[in-house]
């Protein structure tokens, strides 16, 4: 299923938007939430689109799932598991880059 137009031009409008010298954590978090249309839609082609420090992010955060067969984020909130999502992910994109 493709992901709605709609989703892709609010997440490109954000990345152009993005000031990411006043704001670096923006762009993992930017990141993830395009990994998250991609596993959501299972439509990698949003890949194509991206700019290539979120590729970057993308592929890290694939790969980190490979190497530990885990991919989590830990806050003082509390801990986040995305096994699942990052498992889907891996299986979606190419192995390589």
């Amino acid at each position: 299923m493709a992901i709605p137009e709609e989703k892709i031009r609010k997440l490109l409008d954000y990345i152009k938007e993005l000031d990411i010298k006043e704001f670096p954590w923006a762009m993992e978090d930017t990141s993830f939430a395009a990994a998250s249309l991609i596993v959501k839609y299972s439509d990698p082609s949003l890949m194509t689109l991206l700019p290539e420090w979120a590729k970057r992010d993308i592929y890290g955060m694939r790969d980190t799932y490979l190497e530990q067969g885990s991919f989590g984020y830990i806050s003082n909130l509390g801990s986040v598991d995305h096994s699942e999502m990052m498992h889907k992910l891996a299986q979606l994109l190419p192995q390589d880059k």
